[in-house]
């Protein structure tokens, strides 16, 4: 089964190579348009540009619902796409398409889901995103072949209980939401392999979320976390781990165990110090630690880095270039040091630099650039 990637509502870049498949909504559910879902590698991106619909006759959505229902327990149809189509609830007839692997309820006035939910058992994605959920069914625990579960901008407070019941997911996105704790069972959740919390009210991570070891893709951007736990480092099949836009003071020395790292998010946090042991995660593309209160770098750690081409230390306290030889900048293409404290650029400090194209520094302390930079 391929990737699944959800709409979105804000755009983000995207680094996808193909542009993503659009399913278009049952014929006699039309009230909107499209729902694309991304099954490439990028951020996904929404679609649809109608506006919400007014004066809606609730009667005769009900009625196209129910046809709806029919035509797919009648045809034996694996997927069923009911997105933006005004449902304010589903019925309990649900459970008559056992043969579903696919359901998509995007954008809707859910408030809550039934019973029969549970009922679909050869359900792999449920995809429940723009609802007004607060809470998902006991009963959703039969979902045992359920690989993808979207459950973004809606109104949980926490991760309701039986998603941690659900062994088989690969794919979770909660993004969006007012979750504030995120429970120690997370640890049962060891097929996961992509995890987004982000924009929610998280303060701290269990350690447990070390025990997630088919882990590649953590995003906890966007909350208040202020540490995160050391267990982390043994996530070790990390490729991407976003925690931008926290509260972070200091990053756990077992970050350095996720040497197949290629993308870290620190940037907007209050980090004070980079652990030595960074210079391990020698497959990074960029290092980005703009907006923390980093007055150095360790040693040479730009060496190690040879993977990556943009360094962006902006918004910093640093007062003085980072240590290293003349050559630690030989494979950046960007070098960005703005807003910070720095007084000399040393000499030389760029002549091994053949693929660097741009540097900043402005909104330093820097009176002169010395000749052979």
């Amino acid at each position: 089964m391929a990737a699944f990637r959800p709409s979105r509502r804000s755009p983000e870049p995207s680094n996808s190579d193909s542009a993503p498949p659009t399913f278009q909504t049952s014929p006699s559910l039309q009230t909107r348009k499209t729902v694309t879902v991304d099954v490439g590698d990028g951020q996904p991106k929404s679609t649809s540009s109608k506006k919400k619909a007014t004066g809606v006759d609730t009667k005769s959505s009900s009625k196209d619902l129910r046809k709806a229902l029919s035509r797919c327990k009648d045809d034996h149809e694996k997927r069923l796409d009911l997105s933006r189509s005004e449902v304010s609830e589903l019925p309990k007839t649900i459970k008559d398409l056992s043969q579903l692997e696919e359901l998509y309820l995007y954008g809707n006035r859910l408030t809550f889901l039934p019973a029969e939910i549970g009922q679909l058992h050869c359900l792999r994605t449920l995809a429940l995103s723009e609802n007004m959920l607060s809470t998902l069914p006991d009963e959703a625990e039969r979902l045992v072949k359920l690989q993808v579960l979207d459950i973004r901008h809606n109104r949980l407070k926490q991760i309701p209980d039986v998603v941690y019941k659900l062994r088989s997911l690969q794919t979770l996105f909660a993004r969006f939401n007012k979750i504030s704790t995120v429970s120690p069972m997370i640890k049962n959740l060891t097929s996961l392999t992509t995890l987004s919390l982000r924009e929610n009210k998280i303060k701290l991570l269990p350690d447990t979320i070390g025990e997630l070891v088919s882990l590649s893709a953590l995003d906890v951007a966007h909350n208040h976390l202020q540490c995160l736990p050391p267990g982390i480092g043994n996530c070790r099949q990390l490729i991407t781990l976003d925690v931008q836009h926290n509260e972070l003071v200091e990053l756990p020395q077992t970050i350095g165990n996720l040497t197949l790292l290629k993308r870290l998010g620190i940037k907007y946090n209050r980090i004070e110090v980079v652990p030595d042991e960074i210079c391990h995660c020698t497959e990074l593309e960029e290092f980005n630690i703009e907006q923390n209160s980093v007055d150095m770098l360790p040693e040479s750690l730009v060496t190690h880095f040879s993977k990556c081409s943009s360094l962006q230390l902006d918004r910093n306290k640093f007062q003085e270039f980072p240590p290293g030889p003349s050559n630690q900048f030989v494979d950046l293409a960007a070098f960005s040091m703005e807003h910070n404290k720095v007084k000399i650029v040393p000499l030389g400090v760029f002549c091994d630099a053949t693929k660097l194209s741009k540097v900043h520094l402005k909104d330093n302390l820097i009176s002169s650039l010395p000749h052979g930079t």
